[in-house]
């Protein structure tokens, strides 16, 4: 349903639309699932204000504008929950990716504030690390092809030795979106194979 007012996911009118059609069509809303993302990549003198406020109005005011406007709807579920697709990079930061990171890394305290702003409704936050099988098509720079080789830095310091899959990180959006996790809220879950569970640069892989 989000694909048909995808003009501008972060406008407020553009939210308040999805609500209205959700309403005219369940009445309720049991799960919210913010997985819209825009990616910006980093070249010297190239990065400007303007890409910034695009990638942050996306990655950070996005799931600020369909939060409010879809929580009404949630808070007449029996048990509303809401997820937003967060990254490692928002962890720890990405150089390549600065206003993404940025933006990323805004998800950790909005989760947070809106655990406690929204509760009964749960909030959560998954903080994946790159997923192998998602391509970005013509939008894709040529070195982000080294990312995804079998000789990369990222893998090698991947405790578990393999990239993301959809289904790795679409497995724990639907368990905090379920009932198995009516006592989560507020958290940030990496799901990044073990790449933030030690310091970087330290591996001995």
């Amino acid at each position: 349903m989000l694909a048909e007012h995808a003009e501008d996911v972060a406008s407020e009118t553009a939210a308040r639309t999805v609500a209205e059609a959700c309403e005219a069509q369940w009445g309720k809303l049991d799960v919210l699932v913010y997985c819209a993302a825009a990616m910006d990549f980093w070249e010297e003198g190239q990065d400007t204000v303007a890409d910034w406020e695009a990638v942050v109005r996306v990655n950070l005011l996005g799931p600020v504008a369909y939060t409010k406007a879809l929580l009404p709807l949630l808070r007449r579920s029996d048990a509303g929950a809401i997820v937003y697709l967060g990254s490692i990079d928002g962890l720890l930061g990405n150089p390549r990716f600065p206003a993404y990171s940025a933006s990323k890394g805004g998800l950790v305290p909005l989760t947070h504030v809106m655990a406690h702003d929204c509760a009964p409704i749960r909030v959560n936050c998954v903080a994946a690390a790159a997923i192998s099988q998602v391509g970005l098509g013509d939008l894709q720079p040529p070195w982000l092809g080294e990312l995804f080789s079998e000789s990369s830095s990222v893998l090698e310091q991947t405790p578990l030795g393999r990239y993301a899959r959809p289904e790795d990180v679409a497995s724990v959006v639907l368990f905090l979106a379920s009932d198995d996790a009516a006592y989560v809220t507020g958290a940030v879950l990496p799901v990044d194979g073990g790449r933030t569970a030690f310091t970087p640069g330290t591996g001995r892989r």
